[in-house]
């Protein structure tokens, strides 16, 4: 009997090696989950235990840089800002101007903000993924071009998670700035992106319910 023609080569070498990388770097992101939660029930002080979530958050995720906003009254505060190919790790307190001053929640006429990405993250308790910023129409991305600029950077990609455990409401915004593929360029945040930043965004949301 001839072998039918024209079959699809369902496992390919190529195939193959693709689903080989997939595997292990799930089989990672698992790892480096289970060592988390490990670590947050040895966390005594939440700000060690927010660098090293956010740390672990941009290689697992595979990002450029990460930061966390925390709520304060009718404000978002940053609390961490990590920027690998900037080398920068900030923590706390940034002051009250410049890039890293407190995102406002309200408006003008005190209503929920939705200018920035931040801000409506808050406002829908939602997830924002923006696959570009040059184009945000909607948006007010001054503070996302004073940051490039000062920094001599370029923003592209983002990706903002509300932050909450349990029935509260939601404590803050964990944000992702360009996401990179298996060989470093820059893409839009993928469904799995999105998945695993959700898990995240809930390791800090219990970091920050167990400490208040």
């Amino acid at each position: 009997m001839k072998a039918p023609r024209d079959l699809p080569e369902i496992l390919s070498p190529e195939t193959v090696s693709a689903s080989e990388q997939a595997f292990r770097a799930l089989r990672e992101q698992l790892r480096e989950l289970t060592v988390l939660c490990a670590a947050m029930g040895q966390a005594f002080e939440a700000q060690p235990m927010e660098r090293r979530i956010v740390t672990s958050a941009s290689r697992m995720v595979g990002v450029d840089g990460c930061s966390l906003y925390k709520t304060d009254g009718d404000q978002l505060r940053f609390r961490v800002v990590k920027s690998t190919p900037l080398g920068l790790m900030a923590v706390t307190d940034f002051g009250e101007e410049g890039v890293f001053a407190p995102v406002r929640l309200l408006d003008d006429d005190g209503q929920p903000s939705r200018d920035t990405i931040a801000a409506r993250t808050i406002t829908d308790n939602d997830v924002v993924n923006i696959s570009d910023v040059t184009r945000l129409p909607n948006y007010d991305s001054s503070r996302v071009a004073q940051f490039d600029q000062r920094m001599g950077y370029e923003t592209r990609s983002i990706l903002a998670v509300p932050i909450s455990f349990g029935d509260s409401g939601p404590l803050g915004v964990m944000q992702f700035v360009n996401a990179k593929n298996g060989i470093g360029n820059h893409v839009p945040f993928s469904t799995s992106h999105v998945q695993l930043a959700r898990s995240l965004a809930t390791l800090v949301g219990v970091l920050w319910t167990q400490q208040d």
